[in-house]
Order: structure tokens, then sequence, then C-alpha cells
């Protein structure tokens, strides 16, 4: 999870120069797929990647809360069950609803 993590902290960083190379790419007539294109340029997107680096955030470090020489690792999902209680009807619940829930 965390190499995930810090990768989509650089695609969340890289924002600015990721629209530049598309826009760049447009303008010179690239064939590039237009899924890619309206990702790029989508605030919903970037407001959603966003919201999945806190909530990740927030994982790694009950993960490390919990990671130790003495079996602790059980006691992580009690831990996630109430943070994920704690956060229903907050700003990440929408996010939350409309991409992880069945």
């Amino acid at each position: 999870m965390g190499s995930f993590f810090i990768c989509m902290e650089s695609v969340k960083v890289n924002h600015v120069a990721i629209s530049l190379t598309i826009t760049e790419l447009v303008a010179n007539k690239e064939n590039i797929e237009k899924i890619v294109e309206k990702t790029v340029y989508s605030k919903t997107y970037w407001n959603n990647l966003s919201k999945l680096i806190d909530i990740l955030k927030e994982l790694i470090i009950g993960i490390s809360i919990f990671e130790s020489d003495t079996p602790q690792l059980s006691y992580f999902y009690e831990w996630y069950h109430n943070y994920f209680k704690s956060i229903q009807n907050s700003k990440y619940d929408d996010f939350i609803n409309n991409n992880y829930k069945n």
C-alpha cells in the first residue's frame, strides 16, 4: 500500500505537468486516447485522487501503529472498522459510496 500511496501522491503533485503534457500532445495532434485526455482535465478525478490519498494516509498510519515485534496487527481490523465508522457522513462519504460500495 505504501508504494501505491507514493505513486498516487506523485501523480497529484505533478498534476500541472501532466495537464501541460496532454495539452501539448493534443496541440501537436498526437494520437492520445480520449479517456486519458478526459481524465486529466476532470476536476472530479483530481478531487477523488486527493480524497483517496487522504484515506490511504490514514490507513498507512493505522497499519504503522500496529506493526511491531509483538503480534498486534490483528487489532488493525477493529481500528479500521472504527475509523471508517467515524468518517461516515464526512467529506469522504460520497467518494466512498460512489466508488467502493456495492
